[in-house]
């Protein structure tokens, strides 16, 4: 699991699901041009979770799907690379991966193939990793299989082995595969970008660490993170698919009631509502920051990639509606707007898109698209064009309720799926959010009105706010960004440090 999760945008997408009964499915074109009638959606009705909390603190969430073959085993730790201690970015991740290296239960002691193959014999695959503002460890598996897997499960989170040749290997596997990603363009950029907008907060520095921070990763780092976070009332196990709440929550009692934490932590101290590590207040915006480019020189680049972001405030849920369906007529696509200019009008790049990073301390929407070295600039600038124009022009009602359908489609498919039910879940949590039901939010989205999304953007896409990145072969495109009136302030490849919060960055040329 990586900086980009599977535990973002569901929680805004699930709002759609009552819009989706009024969308139907795309049809064939009319040789007039016109769409013909179709059949309406088939009507799904959300499953209820069932919730519990034992007296050690650790809350159980059973969501039951009868009839479905699988059932999803979920450990959702409330604390994720937000924690990351300074000077160790990528700890959350490396830790939550390093739990399934090996056991020392009390039955006997395990290695990490013998784990692996245990979860094999099952018909699964033990999955761990640390996302922002959460950490997830893993298995699904048939529904007989369910108690043997959470056997399985509890072994790995109570006793983990952290033996020190098991976190030297996966600190050199690590440190190898930051490597290589440091050689592309998209990488590089996404995590520049998280800089860019929150400079030396808990959001900015990259989940999967560094080659320099991984390198100083230790037993006893692993085990101290290990100990404060991992423990009953800072965690909420999600089961999902076909079984009986009843029987789900037996078998956590039987695996989980008597784990009680080493130490008193206040919740507060681990899982604040804006995590205590958030930098500290940054400098106003200013119009020169809007058109000032961080370029990342990398002068072997194939091509570039090209990234437009700005901060979002948390908000409500009606903000996060809004900021879901902004993103998704952005770049939510292949329909959509970035997309349609980028590559399909102008053939700049395979594809341009828009994501929405939700954080439980600061959100943050993002476009980017990788093109010649060349045309970065022009599509720089095609971004930011498209990005103000939503809150200049109002959003045609029919390419609105495109964006909707096609959200209410992807999400209703994923929730078809243990998995995805448990993905929907975890998303909620993560964010802080109660799980009342899948069904709550289910007019969220569908109620957003084309005037609401402008007003919306009006406030929140602020040109002075914009932070671009461009990384690639710099003499290919610095000129054409200095036409635009654009700064420029360059920084070699060579000379990035991704733990510096200012990036170490060289004097504008």
């Amino acid at each position: 699991m990586n900086s980009r999760p599977a535990l973002l945008g569901l929680i805004a997408a699930l709002a759609l699901f009552a819009g989706c009964q009024r969308h139907q499915a795309p049809a064939a074109i009319a040789d007039d041009g016109s769409l013909p009638p179709v059949a309406a959606s088939p009507a799904w009705a959300p499953p209820v979770p069932v919730e519990t909390t034992f007296a050690n603190g650790l809350r159980v969430i059973v969501v039951p799907s009868p009839g479905r073959s699988l059932v999803a085993i979920d450990w959702l730790l409330a604390s994720g690379s937000e924690i990351d201690p300074p000077g160790q970015a990528g700890l959350a991740d490396f830790t939550a991966t390093a739990l399934t290296l090996g056991s020392r239960a009390p039955g006997g002691a395990r290695t990490a193939a013998q784990l692996a193959d245990a979860a094999e014999a099952l018909g699964g695959t033990l999955r761990a990793g640390a996302g922002w503002d959460a950490s997830r460890i893993g298995i699904t598996v048939t529904a007989p299989k369910l108690a043997a897997a959470l056997e399985l499960l509890a072994e790995v989170l109570r006793y983990p082995a952290f033996a020190a040749d098991d976190i030297a290997r996966l600190r050199v596997q690590t440190v190898d595969s930051l490597r290589l990603r440091m050689t592309d363009p998209a990488d590089i950029a996404a995590w520049v970008a998280a800089r860019r907008l929150h400079g030396a907060g808990a959001y900015g520095h990259p989940a999967s660490g560094t080659a320099a921070s991984v390198s100083r990763f230790t037993v006893a780092s692993v085990r101290a993170l290990q100990a404060r976070h991992y423990r009953p009332d800072n965690s909420v196990l999600v089961l999902t698919g076909d079984l009986a709440p009843d029987t789900g929550i037996a078998l956590a009692a039987q695996l989980f009631g008597d784990w009680l934490p080493s130490t008193p932590i206040p919740t507060a101290a681990l899982r604040p509502a804006i995590p205590a590590a958030t930098a500290e207040p940054q400098p106003a915006p200013s119009s020169a920051d809007a058109e000032e480019v961080l370029v990342i020189d990398q002068p072997d680049a194939g091509q570039a990639t090209v990234m437009l972001g700005t901060a979002l405030p948390p908000g409500d849920a009606r903000a996060r509606d809004r900021a879901q369906l902004l993103t998704a007529v952005l770049g939510g696509g292949y329909s959509s707007r970035l997309n349609q200019e980028i590559r399909i009008r102008r053939g700049l790049s395979y594809g341009a898109r828009a994501e929405l990073d939700l954080h439980r301390g600061m959100s943050a929407l993002y476009a980017s698209a990788q093109t010649k070295n060349a045309a970065a600039a022009e599509v720089l600038a095609v971004m930011r064009q498209e990005l103000l124009r939503l809150s200049t022009e109002t959003v045609p009602e029919a390419e609105l309720s495109t964006r909707k359908a096609a959200l209410a489609g992807r999400t209703l498919r994923a929730l078809q799926t243990a998995d995805g039910l448990a993905d929907a879940v975890a998303t909620q949590l993560a964010e802080g959010s109660a799980v009342s039901g899948l069904s709550a939010p289910l007019a969220g989205i569908e109620a957003v009105t084309a005037m609401a999304l402008r007003q919306y953007a009006q406030q929140q896409l602020i040109p002075s706010a914009l932070r671009a990145v461009i990384v690639g072969d710099a003499r290919a495109f610095e000129d054409a960004l200095r036409r635009q009136g654009m700064t420029i302030r360059t920084i070699r490849l060579t000379q990035l440090d991704l733990d510096a919060a200012d990036l170490r960055s060289t004097p504008a040329r």
